[in-house]
């Protein structure tokens, strides 16, 4: 059986390799700062992390619009682009964990 503590750690390395993959580091300057783990509005996990870097906001935009992440189940969501005072966020849900990106 799978706890949300595996699908939350298995999520967020899917999410990482999907970065490095996309190669928003070496393209961007851009990079993933420290995960903490919370509750989402309906329950499930959510995952966030900041995104930091000479041009974090553009890579956060290309990665949501041109990376395909692998949607495997019908609850998931495609990524969603918001732009706040504080900068864009970038949220999508996978495997019933909610990952969100955040500019700085």
């Amino acid at each position: 059986m799978t706890t949300a503590l595996d699908r939350v750690t298995a999520t967020r390395w899917d999410t990482e390799n999907a970065w490095r993959l996309y190669d928003a580091p070496g393209k961007y300057g851009a990079l993933l700062g420290d995960w903490t783990t919370t509750q989402a509005t309906d329950s499930q996990p959510l995952i966030i992390t900041t995104v930091r870097g000479r041009q974090a906001e553009l890579a956060l935009i290309r990665f949501g619009a041109h990376h395909g992440l692998i949607l495997t189940a019908t609850s998931d969501q495609k990524p969603v682009l918001a732009y706040t005072d504080h900068g864009a966020t970038l949220t999508w849900r996978t495997g019933g964990v909610w990952v969100q990106l955040a500019t700085a």
